[in-house]
């Protein structure tokens, strides 16, 4: 298949997988107050749309679906939706809507979200320029400031949440001529953000499950632990000598294509290895940026008055902006709302709940974003074309790596 046909697939994949997201989301999702009602002599359940009243009425004025006319129904008539296998808590009799929502919002607690995220820009790009430092690229901490704000503008419009990266990679390498460490940089610092991520969601995923037995929530906390312990494994492996020698591992990079940019990439690699407090400091400077992002998404379930213990927060959180990090939709169309309904419906959230605090997230993080257009049309950054990031490439490949193809030896 060549290149082109390739990516024409991959996009035709990936928009099939955001619109079976949105279906299956809109399919779940009520627009009006919703409940369940019995009428007088019918014993078959009906589901209406409720014009007046709410959860704690005496009477609600309702127009049924099935045959769209108006009833008062006293509140003993309104019958909660079935709690699912995974659920201790039981849904509301009226299940809230999204216009309900968003015109009852605390306009505060909104712009409290909106205004603490600009602290994860700050941390992120102070991150990136210590790993920089190691890799001997000295750029000014304004400067990767500056890129990490390009990327994030460009992340609105790419595939993921991580479309952007690609933009950081071609310009810092621009910066140097260290090109495969400038790539290797933004690749090591996203997946030490993901670690963290990663990391934070398992353990509160483990405590939730643990203490408040919500269902779903241990599933996550032994996937989180089944990343983690492959990570460990994998760099015991990679840089423990004997490991990486009886493991295969150097005999298989020896044989990967493009040999000296594989040896470049190790070498960048054991640059990051000698200096192990560094990547742990990194690590550990991830989490409050993972923690702004929760309680960014606490506060603004707080303005829509979710039922969510704020515990759980910090298990549903770090799942979705995971699922909205895989390239497989434009900034996770579908698949962030998805495990928002599948993760808040134990605890008694409808999906309109899970979709409001999903588009919370998403928004919040994308206003942000477009403020780095500003940088972009300050300093003419674009995407660059295929031709530019080969050019990029082939004056990396021009400087052989040091010491030849040694590098990809155990360390």
């Amino acid at each position: 298949m060549s290149a082109g046909a390739g990516k024409y697939v991959k996009s035709i994949l990936r928009w099939t997988v955001a619109a079976a997201g949105t279906w299956y989301v809109l399919a779940q999702l009520s627009w009006s107050d919703r409940a369940m009602v019995l009428l007088e002599g019918n014993p078959k359940l009906h589901w209406a749309t409720v014009i007046q009243g709410d959860e704690y009425s005496p009477q609600l004025t309702v127009r049924t679906w099935d045959d769209n006319q108006i009833h008062t129904v006293d509140a003993s008539q309104v019958v909660a939706e079935p709690v699912s296998k995974n659920s201790h808590v039981p849904k509301p009799r009226v299940q809230v809507g999204v216009r309900h929502l968003l015109a009852s919002a605390n306009h505060w607690y909104l712009i409290a979200s909106l205004g603490i995220f600009p602290l994860t820009f700050l941390i992120t790009s102070f991150r990136w320029h210590e790993l920089l430092k190691v890799l001997d690229i000295h750029l000014a901490w304004q400067r990767t400031f500056v890129l990490n704000m390009v990327g994030a503008f460009y992340n609105t419009f790419m595939l993921g949440s991580v479309g952007g990266d690609v933009l950081k990679m071609y310009y810092v390498a621009k910066q140097t001529h260290h090109r495969t460490r400038a790539v290797m940089s933004v690749a090591v610092d996203r997946i030490i953000g993901l670690l963290a991520l990663i990391i934070l969601g398992g353990s509160v995923a483990a405590y939730t499950a643990w203490h408040l037995r919500i269902g779903q929530t241990s599933e996550v906390a032994i996937a989180c632990g089944a990343i983690i312990l492959a990570t460990a494994i994998g760099l015991t492996v990679f840089y423990h000598p004997t490991l990486h020698r009886l493991s295969g591992l150097d005999w298989m990079l020896r044989r990967l294509p493009m040999r000296e940019r594989v040896a470049r990439i190790v070498e960048t690699m054991h640059l990051y290895g000698k200096r192990p407090g560094l990547a742990a400091a990194a690590l550990l400077v991830s989490f409050p940026v993972h923690m702004v992002v929760i309680l960014s998404a606490l506060l603004a379930g707080q303005a829509f008055q979710l039922h969510i213990p704020w515990q759980y927060y910090w298990t549903v959180v770090p799942v979705t902006v995971l699922a909205g990090s895989i390239p497989i939709s434009p900034q996770g169309a579908g698949v962030m709302e998805y495990f928002a309904i599948l993760l808040l419906a134990p605890v008694g959230c409808t999906a309109a709940e899970a979709v409001v605090l999903t588009m919370s997230i998403r928004l919040v993080q994308v206003l942000w974003n477009l403020v780095g257009g500003l940088f972009v049309l300050r300093g003419g950054y674009h995407k660059p074309t295929e031709a530019q990031e080969r050019q990029v490439e082939a004056e990396d490949e021009d400087r052989p790596a040091h010491g030849g193809a040694a590098p990809m030896g155990s360390p």
